[in-house]
């Protein structure tokens, strides 16, 4: 069985009360080979909340606005990478990792297009059993957050490469803000297939860009089984205070003018869409009149009928983590793509203890957004609890917090630099959550915003 370690969690402070809460003891995780039933719930698949006329429509979405591949492309040496910096936080895979880019890229200064950016990575684990088991999940299929993770590393070599930059240069810093939209399309991605991960550049201002990655099974356009769009910033890598300025985007030569003009757009409309989302977020702006009427409603039910539903404060969960050096990027800061898998295998286990038993299954990941650095020896708190329930959708928050010495009374406690929230879906209808507090009602809120735009797509 799972050692409670890293599991064992304390309730968070509850609204008028003195007393000091006993600590709830999270149920330890089954582990594949305890028993039958065990092994049947896990290997069910959830009915997904899409028909499946709606996933094609998401499908397509991608497909419509994927980039081909280059006309010309190569395979890079990886020890040559290794000596840039490219593969300097995938040591353990860069052995046997298969990378292309494109060829034959005209150099124009002040100039990228997105064949600068495009990079493949292909992960050969249909025969290397050794790099299989680092990406195998406990039970089936690969882990989401150990892809995730591997997504990041892809997507900031796009950066690196758009900027014309190599990370060894100690020139640029392409730091990961936030990731969007990251779409999971099939429910358990099997290990026993290669991995190909492709990303480039999309949008780009004067010192971020947008990357989009893509992950499929194969190099044949329609296979893929989940994409992610991550936003970066660059800076001086010599003085974080100032901006890198970035090269013009251009399509001149690109054999899919016509998609990357949409691509483009897309990425214009994603950070529109963030900057009002986080505008009109139930923190910054009051609820609606039919949002404070629902809160007073879910008040009422909770003097009355308990039994019917889970207190929020009750699903809480929380990890200490101890960042070392292994967890750097190329210029010695916690990197985000180690951060986004702590979080989402947290979220993943609260998911499970509140839900039916059956395995979650990662729906749609929201808004992964980095705040500020995290030093290498910072102590990383991370918090997870269930947002909002509707019938079988779960919607977790997770946020991180830098926890600071009690000696030092000049700072705060803690410090936020990270947050994001992830839609599960599990077999059949659960008991919903309900807010306790002011501070949940409003992620009460946030949490039915983010499941009523996913079952709306």
């Amino acid at each position: 069985m799972f050692k409670r370690a890293f599991y064992l969690a304390k309730t968070p402070l509850l609204a008028l009360s003195h007393r000091t809460p006993k600590l709830p003891i999270m149920k330890t995780l089954p582990m594949m080979s305890l028993n039958t039933n065990f092994s049947q719930r896990f290997s069910s698949t959830p009915t997904n909340v899409f028909t499946e006329h709606e996933k094609e429509i998401r499908l397509l979405q991608y497909y419509s606005t994927r980039m081909p591949e280059p006309d010309e492309i190569r395979k890079v040496d990886n020890k040559d990478w290794e000596r840039k910096g490219y593969l300097s936080l995938m040591k353990e895979y860069s052995q046997h990792l298969e990378i292309y880019e494109a060829d034959d890229i005209p150099i124009i200064p002040g100039i990228s297009t997105p064949a600068t950016s495009w990079v493949r990575f292909k992960f050969p684990i249909s025969k290397n059993t050794e790099m299989r088991d680092t990406l195998q999940r406990f039970f089936t299929g690969l882990r989401i957050g150990k892809i995730v993770e591997i997504m990041d590393y892809v997507a900031v070599t796009a950066a690196y490469k758009f900027a014309k930059q190599e990370p060894s240069q100690k020139t640029a810093l392409m730091a990961t803000a936030s990731m969007n939209d990251m779409e999971i399309f099939e429910s358990q991605i099997d290990s026993s297939k290669d991995l190909y991960l492709t990303a480039y550049a999309c949008y780009v201002g004067k010192t971020s860009m947008e990357i989009r990655v893509d992950v499929s099974h194969s190099e044949e356009p329609k296979d893929l089984i989940a994409a992610a769009y991550s936003m970066f910033v660059s800076r001086d890598a010599q003085d974080y205070s100032k901006a890198y300025v970035l090269p013009d985007l251009s399509f001149e030569g690109e054999n899919d003018e016509a998609k990357c003009i949409l691509r483009q757009e897309y990425g214009k409309r994603n950070k529109q869409r963030r900057i009002e989302f986080a505008a009109n977020s139930a923190f910054k702006v009051p609820p609606s009149s039919e949002e404070s009427i629902e809160l007073h409603g879910l008040f009422r039910k909770s003097m009355h009928a308990k039994k019917s539903y889970i207190p929020i404060d009750k699903t809480q969960r929380e990890k200490l983590v101890l960042t070392h050096v292994q967890d750097k990027n190329a210029h010695g800061m916690v990197f985000g793509g180690y951060v986004m898998k702590e979080a989402l295998e947290l979220a993943w286990s609260v998911s499970y203890l509140n839900g039916d038993g059956t395995n979650p299954l990662y729906l749609k990941i929201d808004d992964v957004t980095f705040l500020r650095p995290i030093k290498i020896g910072s102590i990383v708190n991370f918090k997870a609890c269930v947002a909002y329930i509707k019938g079988n959708l779960i919607n977790v928050q997770v946020v991180a917090d830098i926890v600071k010495n009690n000696q030092d009374s000049e700072e705060d406690e803690e410090e936020r630099v990270f947050e994001v929230h992830v839609t599960f879906n599990v077999q059949s209808e659960i008991k919903p959550v309900i807010p306790v507090t002011y501070n949940h009602g409003m992620l009460y809120l946030e949490g039915k915003r983010r499941v009523t735009n996913l079952s709306s797509l």
